[in-house]
């Protein structure tokens, strides 16, 4: 018998729920996640000599079961049961929407109540008027017929979660700024849409796109990349939160324009313009009125110059797991996140502070630019692994010097780079063998060896790429291009507004 705790964080659904087995027969920790694609969850369980978790990762391997039908099976295998005979415990975790300064970090259920409710507000004041006084709730479900959300009305006014939306006027001023922006373009009354079947369609078309685009690279001879990354998320093509359209819903709006992102996104524009499909994002309002900011509609992008790097933001190089890269209008920081199991970078910029873009999207524009990839063949699982043996075999001279191993490389890197970083600080870094070591073996609290060892890694296999050529309009190209990804405003993303 094994013991089993479930956390569960929701999107819609599932999210993803993870867990950790106490082998109690091996005495060994297995990790299981379940994971929430487009349309189907999955149990990934790494390899074991358990029976029951075998027979469980066969039968889940076998088919695309449903959440309800996973927690069915797990409540039946006593595999999951406590000690105490019990089924796991769920935790429910929903954080507040959308903080006061502006960011959409929330938990994805008070999220879409947010974004639902937002559409009966929308449609409230496009019926009557800018000038009119906040809606009743009669008033409110009188607009259902021209909103087809994914989350009910009664339920929205019901959440406490989304209560401080509705006193403090947030939901009445994205509403109004809408309506004063575009009365004159969608001169027909339009429906508001949040998790629709009309927005799947939208997205759907998306994904035809991007399934021709990797198809068309492949059959290029040579072969080249797609024009989009290989994890392109529909957020990053068009995050709208939520649709207006004068068009029925039952239709494919997009179907037509599907041959290539530029005929896609041209459609994109050209139903905006006619009054016909937007997306929308929002963000909550704090102001005492709501502003609308335009993306993606002028084909000229903001190009950035590249003006150099830091480890963290003064340059020291063992007191933070990061790295910075500096543009003319943004910064971008690279570190792991969730310790150590995956490293991105985060945009800080006025446009799109909060923005990310992951290590595997990192990897390609690098490969699209220089021509080189920072990941190794067994990507960052792989630096994960070489870290926990470098701590293993020990972190000491010996080791250091021993050629082909990964400390010898991280000290490598870390020689090629230190006098390059920028910042206040990196004085402080070590110049010699020892003095490396000692930092190394004595990290502040706030950092685990693993975690350091794999994010200034990374971050240091990107720098190696970055400066393996001399061309620094290529380094100007590549800073542009991560920057843009992470504001949603790349050459493949599409036209939307924001309301903040």
């Amino acid at each position: 018998m094994a013991l089993f705790k479930f956390d569960d964080v929701t999107k819609d659904k599932f999210k993803y729920v993870n867990g950790v087995i106490n082998d109690i027969d091996s005495g060994k920790k297995i990790s299981v996640e379940v994971v929430k694609g487009q349309f189907k969850e999955q149990l990934l369980i790494p390899a074991t000599k358990n029976a029951k978790l075998k027979a469980l990762q066969t039968k889940l391997k076998a088919s695309t079961p449903s959440a309800s039908q996973i927690l069915q099976f797990i409540k039946g295998n006593d595999v999951f049961k406590t000690a105490k005979g019990d089924i796991f415990a769920w935790t429910k975790i929903n954080k507040a929407p959308y903080s006061k300064s502006g960011g959409s970090r929330g938990g994805a259920e008070v999220t879409a109540l947010v974004e639902s409710m937002q559409c009966y507000y929308n449609s409230y004041y496009w019926e009557n008027g800018i000038s009119a006084s906040k809606p009743t709730v009669d008033q409110l479900k009188a607009q259902q017929r021209f909103c087809d959300t994914d989350r009910s009305l009664s339920k929205c006014l019901t959440a406490n979660e989304i209560k401080s939306w509705r006193d403090d006027n947030v939901f009445d001023k994205i509403a109004i700024e809408l309506k004063g922006r575009f009365n004159t373009i969608f001169k027909s009354r339009p429906t508001f849409h949040r998790g629709s079947e009309f927005m799947n369609n939208i997205y759907k078309a998306k994904a035809t796109v991007h399934k021709n685009d990797k198809e068309t690279a492949k059959k290029n001879s040579p072969p080249t990349l797609p024009q989009a990354p290989g994890s392109f998320s529909n957020d990053k093509w068009n995050p709208g939160d939520i649709w207006m359209t004068t068009l029925s819903s039952g239709s494919k709006p997009l179907e037509d324009h599907v041959c290539t992102w530029g005929s896609l996104n041209a459609e994109v524009v050209h139903l905006a313009n006619t009054g016909k499909l937007m997306g929308v994002s929002l963000k909550r309002v704090n102001a005492s009125k709501a502003h609308t900011t335009f993306f993606n509609k002028k084909r000229r992008k903001e190009q950035q110059k590249y003006t150099g790097f830091s480890f963290g933001s003064r340059g020291e190089f063992f007191n933070s797991i990061d790295c910075y890269l500096y543009g003319s209008t943004c910064k971008i920081q690279c570190r792991t996140t969730d310790v150590y199991k995956s490293w991105q970078g985060e945009i800080s910029a006025v446009a799109a502070a909060g923005g990310k873009i992951g290590g595997g999207n990192i990897d390609f524009f690098l490969n699209d630019v220089f021509g080189k990839n920072m990941f190794g063949a067994s990507g960052e699982k792989g630096v994960i692994q070489d870290a926990t043996k470098a701590i293993q075999a020990g972190l000491n001279k010996k080791n250091l010097e021993l050629k082909n191993s990964f400390l010898n490389e991280f000290y490598e890197l870390y020689e090629t780079f230190r006098k390059k970083s920028d910042g206040t600080d990196k004085t402080k870094n070590p110049a010699t063998p020892d003095e490396f070591l000692e930092k190394l073996n004595n990290l502040p609290r706030k950092i685990t060896t693993r975690g350091f060892l794999v994010s200034k890694y990374l971050c240091m296999k990107m720098l190696e790429v970055m400066y393996g050529s001399s061309d620094t309009a290529k380094r100007d190209h590549l800073m542009t291009l991560f920057c843009l990804y992470a504001m949603s405003s790349t050459n493949q993303s599409s036209f939307f507004i924001k309301i903040s």
